[in-house]
């Protein structure tokens, strides 16, 4: 598996919603619900 790396920018600018910077803490949510170890 290629090593991946995500550039964490919590901004909303440019966004139509509010909340659209939390997108990156809602994928490491769902990572952990699915026991992934992706995050660590």
């Amino acid at each position: 598996m290629k090593n991946i790396k995500l550039i964490e920018v919590p901004s909303e600018i440019g966004a139509g919603t509010r909340g659209a910077s939390l997108g990156v803490d809602a994928i490491k949510i769902a990572a952990l619900d699915f026991m992934s170890n992706f995050f660590k």
